[in-house]
């Protein structure tokens, strides 16, 4: 995803910002970038399986979606010589700024179904949250 260009946004593109933080990572898998309307159940399953076996692994991770009305979120997972997984949410309202949140674990969540729009990741946050754009 990172040398394929960007997520289409002229101001505060998560797939910017997503990849550089990949570049503190020993290495990544891309699990995808997801857009609502253009990918089916089979294409959000696979980006749900890679993400959970790449976090079982401690294995680098990207995840990239476009939501309706220019909302974006990715998914890292940045190993190293620790592990961390982040959550990087683009909100157009009232003006296009990205904040990050570290997630304390990353699971499957329980009774969901993996279809789009529901991604089915339980990724609970810590308090901490940096502003990345503006």
């Amino acid at each position: 995803m990172c040398e394929e260009g960007d997520g289409g946004y002229p101001v505060c593109d998560i797939v910017e910002y997503a990849c550089a933080e990949m570049e503190r990572s020993d290495g990544h898998v891309d699990c995808g970038f997801l857009t609502d309307a253009a990918v089916g159940a089979v294409e959000w399953q696979a980006a749900h399986d890679c993400v959970l076996d790449a976090y079982a692994q401690r294995a680098g991770f990207m995840l990239t979606r476009n939501g309706a009305g220019e909302y974006q979120s990715a998914l890292l997972g940045i190993a190293g010589s620790g592990y961390e997984v982040l959550d990087l949410r683009r909100d157009p309202d009232p003006e296009p700024h990205i904040t990050m949140h570290w997630c304390t674990s990353l699971s499957e969540a329980p009774d969901c179904n993996v279809v789009p729009p529901a991604m089915c990741l339980d990724c609970p946050t810590t308090d901490d949250v940096a502003d990345l754009c503006p």
